[in-house]
């Protein structure tokens, strides 16, 4: 895990509300935790899992520096 990695979960913290974009439009949130886990590289990262407000759903979204620029994930 690179530096850049862990500065993209440190941005955000449990209980901050989030906005990102993706297929399914623009989206809101609440930060509901940060939890390490593996990616499909078998890599262990930071994902921040999100209760979502527009579609009563949650999401788990990796917290690295590509996916965050790439979703525009941004606190509101």
């Amino acid at each position: 895990m690179t530096n850049s990695t862990v500065t993209r979960a440190c941005e955000f913290s449990i209980g901050q509300k989030v906005a990102w974009s993706s297929a399914a439009g623009h989206l809101t949130g609440v930060v509901a935790k940060i939890e390490m886990g593996r990616n499909g590289l078998n890599q262990l990262i930071p994902w921040i899992c999100i209760d979502c407000h527009n579609s009563r759903c949650s999401t788990r979204l990796p917290a690295v520096a590509g996916t965050v620029e790439r979703l525009k994930l941004r606190s509101v």
